[in-house]
């Protein structure tokens, strides 16, 4: 288990390839997704002056707001996800990789979750072998 050996690396490149693929690709629609729904809940807010009565307008508002936050929340997680999934995919850096893979098997933490969480899960697994952790370069 050589960090220095290539074919050990082509070797630990080879596993991690696919599910930080997996990785990229959930967080990708899950990003397409949440930017969608910031939108349509920013939209709301449009409607909030057309509700009759202040409770119902206080209600619209507050949920408008709400779903608009959890999008933005969504947003950044997934565009880490992408992000720390690239370097997984080179190898880059354990920590990245692994906050990665986590983030990915949170239950519904992301609107495309039943994508991510196999390939987090997947990617946990490859990076804890040892011939693979070990040609991490941080």
């Amino acid at each position: 288990m050589d960090a220095n050996d290539p074919a050990a690396r082509a070797t630990a490149l080879s596993k991690i390839e696919a599910p930080a693929i997996g990785l990229v690709v959930g967080a990708g629609l899950g990003l397409v997704v949440s930017v969608g729904s910031m939108g349509v809940h920013a939209l709301g807010v449009l409607g909030v002056p057309l509700v009759r009565g202040a409770d119902e307008r206080a209600f619209v508002f507050l949920s408008t707001v709400w779903g608009v936050g959890i999008s933005l929340v969504w947003i950044v997680l997934c565009a880490f996800v992408v992000w720390a999934g690239l370097g997984l995919r080179s190898l880059r850096s354990y920590p990245l990789g692994l906050a990665a893979a986590v983030i990915s098997v949170l239950p519904c933490m992301a609107p495309c979750c039943p994508i991510s969480i196999p390939f987090g899960i997947w990617a946990l697994i490859v990076m804890h072998a040892p011939d693979v952790r070990a040609q991490f370069r941080a």
